[in-house]
């Protein structure tokens, strides 16, 4: 039996007096449609009293927009009892016995009321969080207190309290201190996310009630919405027929599970009649555009409900008169909102006026805060002080990291690693970064970008390569075990920073990187080429675990701090060219940098970039697809696509007749005395040194 099912086989029915004619609007008798429109959500039992006890109240919590009215009506309609909207009352003193004896006659009240003490009848009282908000936590102490009063000694449980996560708490705590002998008076439940046939049902029955019909292609419809976000918000890769698995990761029923989201889906699908047109425009989207789509309607609609509570409190304010029409947008933004959440779930001052914008005046300023300090913590995006879910989370710092005077606050977030543990980005953060910046990004987030996407790769199918293009750097990440690549372009004007690792990755670069914060920085089977290395980590650690891994370092000025130590497994395989270093650099140091102005090793470099992004397929050669090659790896740089020109010219690289894919002759690779090791060595062979030789001698001209 479901903890729905149970709670409500142990509470009473409703009071079968009538209301009155003119009885309050607060109080309300559930109709059966909006009782059959619940789709029920998982309600999970929090906490219980020993030994079965039933106490006289139970508080069910949950994020906001979950369904909580809904399950307020359909509680009330099925045990046969009247449901109390907490938000239009105004609360005070004997504001619960007034209102009773304003919607039930005179003669049905002393019956009520002993029925009430006996916990005989039930009352469901919804939206307390709203009611925190238009009256004051002050006052709801005060509406608590007086219903204690009638309920305490009651044999069974007869109240029902509904409110959003953070006053639901407050309410327990509150109803707990009443008590005088260290009992419980409370049950505590929860509304869990959606599963997926409840989501499913939740969509339908949002389309039905919009007199739209449901055949079975929504189904189809709800299944292609749902598998393009299984494949952005998931860390894991599951078999295409196995959507249940989806299910069982938080990040995706976090965010599918949650009512708004699929409210949202459901408008999406209701204005369209064709849902086979539906399945081939979802199959078309872009996984994070959709998920930004959402999200940013979410804000917007927080934005409206919080301006209408304020325009309400400000309504006899005279200062509100010179807050014009089209200022009000301007109040709670979306920014707005991700600022005080991130400030809120780092336990800092979330309600700093300094965030307001010019659009409130001084006078209101106040009323302003006050209205946010009950507003904030209810906000849909959080749960027990901390984001509801990683997606609203890593929406949070992608988009923080655009606002000038946020970003730094983020990057001290994502760098820090309190208690050993660092903040793990998921690749969604990495999708929604790149799609908000049309995938051309600073340079200085290129770590975060990097672990992100690593996040969800398989240990040594993964590699990454930065190498210059014409309007900075193109950064290129390859999941070769996903068959996934990313690629951006990282702009100048900052250095290429990592703050934790770099693994199986290339850089080349006439500016600078950095490495690292405070912690160690591991390197594993990498090569940087750089006029500047800066590393800010106390120490280095280097591993190379097979002979055909190493590390190597080469820039004529790399800077370190006094008391660095390097840990290095293997220090045959840890090469550093660079400047006359001293200790603790002496054993790995091989001789001194390369210029990177100089056209050979450019050309060096440009051949190592081209080649090492060919991929042995399933029939044993190696390609890669041509748009790939022509458009991310060679680009619009004029000697890669001499280079390109000129190895196939020599049959070294050939097309396939429809020019979908490009093959490299390995064999003739070989042969001129050029193997795969040596091409990820910052030491050439002499048969790569000639190769690279032939190459400047025919495209000098364009150097």
């Amino acid at each position: 039996m479901s903890e729905l099912n149970k709670l409500l086989e142990m509470l009473p029915r409703g009071t079968s007096a009538a209301l009155e004619p003119n009885h309050s609007a607060a109080i309300y008798c559930p109709t059966e449609h909006s009782a059959k429109m619940y789709v029920r959500a998982p309600l999970l039992k929090e906490d219980a009293p020993p030994d079965g006890a039933r106490p006289p109240f139970v508080i069910i919590s949950a994020v906001g927009a979950m369904g909580k009215s809904a399950l307020a009506r359909y509680i009330a309609y099925e045990k046969g009892a009247h449901v109390w909207d907490v938000s239009r009352l105004t609360l005070g003193t004997n504001t619960f016995r007034g209102t009773l004896a304003e919607s039930f006659s005179i003669n049905a009240l002393p019956a009520l009321f002993d029925d009430l003490r006996n916990g005989r009848i039930l009352f469901v009282l919804d939206a307390l969080d709203e009611a925190e908000i238009a009256s004051g936590w002050q006052r709801v102490e005060i509406f608590l207190s007086e219903i204690y009063g009638f309920v305490k000694d009651a044999a069974q449980t007869c109240i029902v309290l509904i409110a959003r996560n953070d006053t639901a708490q407050y309410i327990k705590w509150y109803l707990d201190d009443l008590t005088q002998n260290n009992t419980r008076c409370c049950l505590s439940y929860r509304i869990d996310y959606f599963v997926e046939n409840q989501a499913e049902d939740f969509i339908r029955h949002f389309i039905s009630a919009r007199g739209r019909g449901t055949p079975p292609a929504l189904k189809q419809a709800i299944q292609a919405v749902f598998e393009k976000f299984y494949r952005t918000l998931s860390e894991e890769r599951h078999d295409e027929r196995d959507f249940g698995r989806y299910w069982q990761d938080h990040r995706v029923r976090s965010f599918l599970g949650y009512a708004p989201v699929l409210q949202a889906i459901a408008n999406f699908l209701s204005e369209h009649r064709n849902y086979m047109e539906v399945i081939a425009h979802f199959s078309a989207r872009n996984g994070a555009q959709l998920v930004c789509e959402i999200i940013e309607s979410l804000l917007e609609r927080e934005q409206g409900k919080l301006v209408d509570r304020l325009r309400e409190r400000l309504k006899n304010n005279p200062d509100v008169y010179r807050i014009r029409e089209e200022d009000w947008q301007r109040i709670y933004t979306p920014a707005e909102q991700l600022k005080r959440l991130f400030l809120y779930t780092r336990r800092q001052d979330a309600y700093t006026p300094a965030l307001h914008t010019s659009a409130i005046p001084d006078g209101c300023l106040s009323d302003y805060v006050d209205t946010l300090r009950s507003f904030l913590p209810q906000h849909p995006f959080l749960l027990d002080n901390r984001f509801a879910g990683p997606a609203f989370e890593e929406y949070a710092f992608a988009r923080l990291l655009d606002e000038p005077d946020f970003c730094e606050r983020v990057k001290e977030e994502l760098d820090r690693t309190p208690n050993g543990k660092p903040y793990i980005l998921s690749p969604l953060f990495a999708e929604l970064y790149l799609f908000m910046k049309d995938r051309k990004v600073p340079a200085d987030v290129a770590g975060y970008l990097y672990e992100s996407v690593a996040s969800r790769a398989v240990k040594g199918q993964f590699s990454a390569d930065i190498v210059p293009d014409e309007d900075g750097h193109k950064f290129i990440i390859t999941d070769r075990a996903g068959d996934e690549t990313i690629d951006c372009t990282l702009l100048n004007g900052t250095a290429i920073f990592f703050a934790r690792q770099l693994t199986n990755v290339r850089i080349e670069t006439e500016g600078e990187v950095v490495l690292g914060c405070e912690n160690d920085f591991e390197l594993s089977d990498c090569s940087l080429i750089a006029r500047r290395i800066t590393i800010r980590a106390n120490a280095l650690v280097v591993r190379s675990y097979t002979d055909e891994q190493f590390v190597a370092l080469e820039s004529p000025d790399i800077v370190y701090p006094p008391a660095l130590t390097i840990n290095c497994n293997n220090k045959d395989r840890f090469l550093v060219f660079s400047q006359p270093l001293g200790y603790p650099w002496s054993e790995y140091r091989r001789g001194a940098a390369r210029s990177p102005q100089n056209g050979v090793e450019r050309i060096a470099a440009a051949l190592r970039s081209i080649l090492s992004f060919f991929r042995k397929n399933d029939k044993g050669a190696f390609a890669r697809h041509t748009k790939y090659i022509d458009n991310v790896v060679v680009g619009r740089s004029p000697m890669r696509q001499a280079i390109l020109q000129y190895l196939m010219d020599r049959k070294l690289v050939t097309a396939n007749d429809n020019r979908q894919l490009y093959f490299l002759d390995w064999r003739e690779l070989n042969a001129r005395g050029v193997n795969w090791d040596q091409l990820r060595h910052v030491t050439p062979s002499q048969g790569f040194q000639r190769l690279v030789e032939d190459i400047h001698s025919h495209i000098q001209h364009i150097l």
